[in-house]
């Protein structure tokens, strides 16, 4: 009997609409403006952290790495932020323009990161922390999947 009251009940209630839907607009930041007004600032921390990371000595990459982490992680949440407004008003070019900054400007910190990481002498890599798989990576001495399968069966 609890079944089909409870059933009966959800039959009757209310649809949900289209509005209940939607993602919060205040989801990443309270406003647009709140988002525009911290992209600023947040880009120029983006440009200095660029800026920094080739000359950062082996000690201290792994701390300059966790910057560029957060603030990689932070142009996610304005990324995030743009997509959503833009699902809204699909013509808004000065949103658009904002999501390609954005985007590029993740581009160069993942370069950044890459050419960095790259340039760390094999015997200083496990001083890395948890970087030091991705120096492997980018250096080429972890076998990545496909090298692994490609030498097994070339070894047949």
């Amino acid at each position: 009997m609890f079944i089909s009251q409870a059933g009966l009940a959800f039959a009757q209630s209310k649809a949900p609409s289209l509005d209940d839907a939607r993602i919060s607009p205040t989801l990443y930041f309270p406003s647009a403006a709140a988002e525009l007004s911290s992209r600023a600032p947040l880009q120029a921390l983006v440009a200095e952290k660029i800026k920094q990371l080739p000359n950062a000595s082996v000690a201290q990459l792994a701390h300059g790495l966790d910057g560029a982490d957060e603030l990689f992680i932070a142009l996610q949440r304005h990324l995030a932020y743009i997509k959503v407004q833009a699902l809204e008003n699909i013509d808004d070019q000065a949103l658009r323009a904002g999501g390609d900054q954005i985007a590029a400007a993740q581009a160069q910190l993942d370069t950044a990161m890459a050419q960095r990481l790259r340039l760390v002498p094999p015997a200083e890599i496990t001083s890395l922390g948890r970087y030091a798989y991705l120096a492997q990576q980018l250096q080429g001495e972890v076998p990545t999947v496909t090298h692994r399968m490609l030498r097994g069966i070339a070894m047949r």
